[in-house]
């Protein structure tokens, strides 16, 4: 029973990345192959998530491997409702969180409306350990529907101070 419950752990943990991360691979490759947008606009927004709710997987010596989402909004020159999706490694010595995840967005940008996807790479979260630490990742639009179809980019995002409040800059446009 103990190997059938490791394998289970083992086959969740895999599902959970491939699904999270399969629509950031799919996306990627269409949003930049063949794009003929001549101009990139840089915008700037807050990504919140107003309530976390997260579960621990498995744990291994210092790490914890998990999921965890989150309803929230973006602000900015892109808004709207936002969904979050993450998967976590946290050091509990160090407390340092690793994540990367995807956000769906049902976004108006430029006065069009349509459902956005982002996703989120590289991700540092060291506020655990740091009262004034940061949170940082790369944002990258992998695909998008409706009004805003077509529309791809990508920025830095990052905390400001050690609250749940998102910082990012975009440079977007559309493929032709």
């Amino acid at each position: 029973m103990k190997n059938r419950t490791k394998v289970t752990f083992a086959l969740l943990i895999a599902s959970t990345f491939l699904l999270a991360l399969a629509p950031s691979a799919i996306g990627s490759s269409t949003a930049y192959s063949g794009s003929s947008s001549t101009t990139l606009t840089k915008i700037h927004g807050i990504w919140t998530v107003t309530y976390l709710n997260s579960t621990t997987l498995y744990t291994k010596g210092n790490w914890q491997y998990g999921v965890g989402s989150g309803p929230g909004f973006i602000y900015g020159a892109m808004h709207g409702t936002a969904q979050g999706e993450f998967l976590t490694a946290y050091n509990t010595k160090t407390q340092v969180i690793l994540f990367s995840g995807q956000i769906v967005c049902q976004c108006t940008l430029f006065g069009k409306h349509g459902t956005v996807w982002i996703s989120m790479n590289h991700g540092i979260d060291v506020n655990a350990s740091n009262p004034n630490g940061k949170t940082t990742a790369t944002f990258t639009i992998t695909n998008a529907s409706g009004g805003l179809k077509g529309l791809y980019g990508f920025g830095p995002m990052h905390t400001t101070t050690s609250s749940d409040d998102m910082n990012f800059t975009m440079w977007v446009g559309f493929k032709n």
